[in-house]
């Protein structure tokens, strides 16, 4: 009977910093999670001599055309989850980093999802808005994707409307409608527009 007891305190001793190890794990698991979708973005690279790209013979040219990553053409998405696995487009970053400094990207995009998926990945923040337009040339795979990508990212917006972007005047109905999209998700941003449209030829 006293080695009964002697075992049960025993347990119970146990336990308690057990449960505190299990407590603390799921804990620092939970956070290291989180910490994954937080953006940290790099400091820029201002050492970059482009002269050296425009002279197609020259080493460092064709050094990069050797080594260049190629964008692979990826399957069509069923869901968000697929998305985030693919690219890392966080929602949230440091307190420390937030700022009333917002800016909102327009662009007018027809084709070549993977390129548009992939600009957006490297010009992505959490702080920044970014609408795509899409032309009427646009087919039905890229226009499905496009809405999927703007349900999935809060700050992705595509509207649901085609513009005719081979005339000033669609160009403009694009943009404009891009701009109707600002009141409602904040109030102060900076403008930068592009009137080209987003894809590559060939």
């Amino acid at each position: 009977m006293a080695n009964h007891d002697i075992c049960t305190k025993t347990m119970w001793a146990l336990s308690v910093p057990l449960c505190i190890l299990l407590i603390l794990f799921v804990a620092l698991t939970a956070y290291a999670t989180y910490s994954f979708h937080i953006f940290v973005p790099l400091a820029p690279a201002n050492n970059i001599d482009c002269e050296q790209m425009f002279n197609t013979t020259s080493e460092t040219y064709l050094s990069y055309i050797e080594n260049r990553t190629l964008l692979e053409p990826s399957q069509d998405d069923r869901n968000c989850f697929q998305i985030r696995r693919r690219r890392y487009l966080p929602a949230d970053m440091p307190k420390s980093m937030a700022g009333n400094h917002n800016m909102f990207f327009i662009r007018v995009v027809s084709k070549d999802y993977d390129f548009v998926e992939e600009v957006l990945t490297m010009m992505h923040s959490p702080i920044h808005f970014f609408c795509f337009a899409l032309d009427i040339t646009a087919d039905a795979l890229f226009k499905e994707r496009m809405f999927r990508l703007g349900d999935c990212q809060v700050n992705v917006l595509v509207p649901r409307q085609l513009f005719n972007t081979s005339t000033a005047h669609g160009m403009f109905s694009a943009h404009r409608k891009c701009l109707k999209e600002i009141d409602e998700n904040t109030t102060s941003l900076f403008i930068a527009p592009s009137f080209c449209q987003e894809g590559r030829d060939g």
